[in-house]
């Protein structure tokens, strides 16, 4: 508390001022977390409130309590003008995030090659599980993309080629070589894919 105090460039009253008034621009967003670590407690504030000797003989914790206990809401008030402080700094960081997210999103539901990649994959899942209950499926998990590179190319024509995403590359670039650029289409992507969309979600939620 004592180092808190010192790094405040304040007096207590205008501390007290500051807080009573929600005055936000006396305070940095440090100085506003350090005050309300320190949040006199019930019993300090009793405490406090039975000294009656002189207040010059208080040391400064006690002297800075008694400025501030009597601020209605205390810990509500402090708690509010750090939001506010905070507010539009968090806000201008999640912003161009989401932007980012939505257009990658928009890019890929309108880019055609990339829903050619899709109906390939359907069509090669359907293939391999024809003679099984998951053949002739309609659609399929997202997931199932990352699948590819881990299971095995088998059959006839593709004992050269290590993975099923491998024989999908040559299927496609054989079929219409333009399907395996559909990155081109997605501008987005890269930049989106760096975005940890639980790290925005618990932006939002902060906020």
């Amino acid at each position: 508390l004592a180092i808190m105090l010192a790094r405040i460039k304040w007096s207590y009253p205008d501390i007290r001022d500051a807080i009573w008034n929600i005055d936000d621009h006396r305070l940095s967003v440090d100085n506003l977390m350090a005050i309300r670590q320190y949040i006199p407690t019930k019993e300090e504030i009793e405490t406090i409130k039975e000294y009656e000797g002189d207040v010059e003989m208080l040391g400064n914790a006690e002297r800075y309590f008694r400025s501030i206990m009597y601020i209605p809401r205390l810990a509500d008030r402090v708690s509010c003008m750090i939001f506010r402080r905070r507010f539009k700094h968090e806000l201008e960081e999640i912003i161009p995030r989401l932007d980012t997210l939505q257009y990658a999103i928009s890019e890929l539901r309108d880019s055609i090659r990339f829903k050619r990649v899709l109906k390939t994959v359907l069509a090669i899942g359907n293939h391999l599980n024809s003679q099984t209950i998951r053949g002739n499926a309609y659609g399929f998990h997202l997931d199932a993309l990352l699948k590819m590179r881990d299971t095995r190319a088998e059959g006839e024509g593709v004992s050269n080629m290590p993975t099923l995403l491998h024989y999908l590359v040559y299927f496609l670039a054989k079929s219409d070589d333009s399907v395996v650029n559909f990155k081109e289409d997605i501008c987005h992507l890269e930049a989106a894919a760096k975005c940890t969309v639980i790290y925005i979600y618990i932006n939002i939620i902060e906020l």
